[in-house]
């Protein structure tokens, strides 16, 4: 299951657990969550923190994944399409009119709205090229590639609330870490430093800006970590033993942080699904009638 849908970029890790999806955060209540349910493929659905209201926005036997929000909480952007094949589609938070916004190269993923919501922030693997973090408008003109680095490839985009940072996931043979560069591609900064055990993902600003939240594979235990913007404080907030916590995102309030919970292997754990912790690591537990098919993406930032 999980984030954030197949990207290359854990390719060091893809025989373990399907990869993440990203979406930005924007101030509000904590209302719906948006997430992709795996069965016959995969669908956009919706469910409260307390389990009610469940419901999918898509039907059919096309890969649907990586659900973000709009900064209005009118629409939600989503992946469509099975890995190596994928493009960027947009609907109305009811479902309807469903349209294809970005096709570019051979696979496009990761979409994240920009607070503005004019423009999305998506990873884009092109053919014979690594991939790079690019921007477009949501009728897909203005397309800008903010990255241009060989010898790895980009992924998982997150921008700042002010709109002026995005964070991502910066992968090179061996590293995966998590990097901060201005929202026109200059200034790279690196924020987490990645020995061979010790692997940074899936990077989620907080409301306030301050905070990022991520996937660390320390001593390939993966966990949710919490740090500074400025890479400082790094520490865990979640632990469950030989079990795989991972895709976090933040809540519109920015006090709590929904993930995955997943199995390793082939054992299912009954506590599987999607799970919501405080910002502090206290008041963990699952969201009631989620399971291991589930993964979360997006809080629907106005409900």
């Amino acid at each position: 299951m999980a984030s954030r849908g197949g990207i290359a970029a854990l390719s060091l890790l893809a025989w373990l657990v399907p990869a993440p999806s990203v979406s930005a955060t924007f101030s509000g209540p904590n209302g719906p969550l948006a997430y992709t349910h795996y069965v016959r493929g995969g669908e956009i659905c919706l469910i409260n923190p307390d389990g009610s209201g469940r419901h999918c926005l898509t039907h059919n036997r096309v890969e649907d994944k990586e659900p973000a929000f709009s900064p209005d909480g009118t629409k939600i952007a989503f992946v469509h399409g099975r890995t190596g094949r994928s493009t960027i589609w947009l609907m109305n938070r009811d479902g309807t009119h469903k349209h294809r916004v970005i096709a570019l190269g051979r696979s496009s993923s990761d979409p994240a709205f920009a607070p503005s919501g004019s423009r999305l922030a998506f990873s884009c693997f092109r053919r014979h090229r690594p991939s790079e973090i690019y921007s477009a408008k949501l009728n897909s003109s203005g397309m800008r590639q903010l990255t241009h680095h060989f010898g790895g490839e980009r992924y998982s985009p997150s921008y700042s609330p002010d709109g002026l940072k995005i964070a991502l996931e910066w992968t090179t043979v061996g590293d995966i870490g998590i990097s901060l560069i201005n929202v026109g591609g200059s200034g790279r900064r690196d924020l987490t430093t990645a020995p061979d055990d010790d692997f940074s993902t899936v990077p989620d600003f907080s409301p306030s800006g301050d905070q990022i939240a991520y996937t660390s594979f320390h001593h390939f235990d993966p966990k949710i970590y919490v740090m500074n913007a400025d890479g400082s404080d790094q520490h865990a907030i979640t632990s469950h033993p030989s079990l795989w916590d991972w895709n976090p995102t933040f809540s519109p309030q920015g006090d709590q942080i929904a993930y995955d919970l997943s199995r390793v292997g082939d054992h299912q754990p009954s506590n599987a699904g999607i799970h919501i912790v405080n910002v502090d690591g206290s008041g963990d537990y699952r969201v009631p009638h989620t399971s291991g098919m589930d993964a979360a993406s997006s809080w629907d930032p106005t409900s």
